[in-house]
């Protein structure tokens, strides 16, 4: 089940995505043969790199093994001899949960049954990347019971035979039966791991104040939801400070989780059916990723525009700004829930988090107007970038200052002169 409460041209796309038919892809197809495996070589434009792949022993390039038409073969010297060795290529490894999730893992329906004729499966990174893999990643990997056969190689390598997996997902083309049996298998082997005595919370809202601080990351706003969700009955949940079985055990004993929308929602992948699920949208894009993961099981789904978009970004790389929207009041009324506390709703806190935004903008972006792909989305994009000038306006036509140092400036002065020559505030 569907609920938004979102600006009306977003949620009129929104629902065009969910409506889109999809490809439900079922015995998916296999390559096997002696080749060699070629790392990924450009990452700059691509999450998932570019170039790479399997070629076969005669060079020519399996198409199998590409993840987007960039990946190609390409020269290599020097790689010695054939290793004597059976082993399924997993594709490229970028050390990001969310991509993880929805890409990385797309190859592993192999070793579901099949694992007992495999001796390696083979991943390629980013050179300096050969040990860097997250805790979570590995015990995904313990769940799967392959973790001891993983390898992560930035050099090319050729063995005796490579088996290429057909990609058991690609979001908004396809999804399989595959994928989610291998997260049942997961999540079955993660709550058998889990102790007994992890908390039991119905309600439970995956935060990102925390690890916000950590990694210097700015998303203006974030104590507003800490607040907002404690007030009404939810457990504030950090889910970095929980290993993936406890994340799980919580998920699996909660009946409703609040999120953001982006990596930290994906992982709704390890909760059962029935759970209900809130989405506190932070940015003008819709997630694409995170509405194809919505549409594999039956939960309930409601998506809540919480935030002010204020200059064009690519999704997902920010900076935002989070905030008490019309949107988010509705919800809290419809819900029966209490509003945020005082000092996160006046325009004081409005003023703060601007600054905090505007600041993190320019640092990020200079004064780069960042259109890119923006055409085809244009109508629900404009109407959030309106909806956060109709509040901020005065700052941002320097009606009003924002910065200490602005108050210093003539040109402020005089503005405010005007304004208390006409009686405004």
């Amino acid at each position: 089940m569907l609920n938004n409460y979102l600006r009306p041209k977003k949620a009129e796309a929104l629902c065009r995505l969910y409506e889109k038919p999809l490809e439900r892809k079922e015995n998916q197809q296999v390559w096997r043969g002696a080749g060699t495996i070629l790392p990924s070589l450009d990452h700059r434009n691509r999450s998932m790199g570019n170039k790479g792949g399997v070629v076969d022993e005669q060079g020519k390039f399996v198409g199998l093994s590409a993840i987007n038409d960039e990946c190609r073969a390409y020269p290599v010297d020097g790689i010695g001899g054939v290793m004597d060795q059976r082993v399924v290529y997993c594709g490229y490894f970028p050390m990001h949960w969310g991509h993880f999730l929805t890409e990385v893992v797309c190859r592993l329906w192999y070793a579901l049954d099949h694992d007992d004729e495999v001796e390696k499966y083979i991943f390629t990174v980013r050179p300096g990347f050969e040990t860097k893999m997250h805790e979570n990643m590995r015990s995904f990997f313990d769940a799967l019971g392959i973790l001891e056969k993983v390898e992560l190689t930035s050099k090319p390598a050729a063995y005796r035979e490579i088996i290429v997996p057909e990609l058991c997902y690609k979001t908004f083309e396809y999804d399989s039966d595959a994928y989610l049996r291998m997260f049942d298998k997961v999540k079955e082997n993660l709550l058998a791991a889990a102790s007994e005595k992890t908390e039991k919370y119905e309600k439970i809202f995956l935060s990102r104040s925390r690890f916000l601080k950590k990694s210097g990351k700015t998303e203006a706003g974030t104590e507003l939801l800490d607040d907002f969700f404690s007030r009404n009955g939810y457990q504030i949940i950090y889910p970095e400070e929980y290993s993936l079985a406890g994340l799980t055990c919580l998920l699996h004993k909660a009946k409703e989780c609040a999120t953001t929308e982006g990596t930290i929602s994906h992982n709704i992948l390890f909760a059962p059916e029935i759970l209900s699920v809130v989405i506190v949208e932070r940015e003008a894009w819709l997630n694409t990723y995170q509405i194809g993961l919505n549409r594999l099981r039956p939960w309930q789904i409601t998506h809540v525009d919480a935030h002010y978009s204020l200059y064009p970004t690519e999704m997902g790389f920010g900076p935002y700004l989070i905030a008490f929207t019309k949107e988010f009041q509705q919800f809290a009324t419809d819900r029966g829930f209490e509003p945020p506390s005082p000092e996160f709703v006046g325009e004081a806190y409005l003023r703060r988090c601007f600054h905090t935004y505007m600041s993190a903008y320019f640092e990020q972006h200079g004064y780069q107007w960042k259109m890119s792909g923006i055409t085809a989305d244009a109508d629900y994009l404009y109407e959030s970038y309106e909806s956060g000038c109709a509040v901020f306006g005065p700052y941002l036509r320097r009606e009003k200052p924002f910065k200490i140092s602005q108050y210093f400036q003539p040109h402020y002065w005089r503005k405010m002169l005007g304004r208390m020559r006409r009686g405004e505030s």
